[in-house]
């Protein structure tokens, strides 16, 4: 007798197609909050205090990972943010944030304590 569960259509329609909806749904959803990001919060000039970057092996691999610290302002006051870039991104991220450097940060005008680099949303 032919089992129905083994027959690759229902393999299809019960693990691929609910995988693929997945996916989609959440590459959907972080482009629509990306552009909320960018239609509701300020776009304001943030300057590069410290830029460290840390290179290690683990495993026989180089990881690198850069930590950048900005700061801020929004009306009269001066606000922290800090971001790290991955093995696969610190070496280029480590060229374009160099200590003085200034560039914009997204701040929620809600909560101006919060804030995304352009680079932290989806295109």
């Amino acid at each position: 007798m032919n089992n129905y569960r083994s027959h690759p259509l229902v393999l299809v329609l019960r693990v691929i197609v609910p995988v693929i909806f997945a996916v989609g749904w959440a590459t959907w959803n972080s482009q629509q909050r990306a552009q909320m990001i960018k239609d509701n919060w300020k776009p304001v000039q943030a300057v590069v205090q410290d830029a460290r970057l840390l290179e290690t092996d683990w495993k026989g691999e180089k990881v690198s990972m850069l930590t950048v610290d900005y700061d801020y302002t929004m009306g009269k006051q001066v606000f922290h943010g800090s971001k790290r870039f991955q093995t696969n991104e610190a070496a280029e991220a480590s060229e374009h944030y160099k200590k003085g450097t200034k560039f914009t940060v997204y701040s929620n005008p809600e909560d101006p304590a919060s804030s995304r680099l352009e680079s932290d949303l989806p295109k």
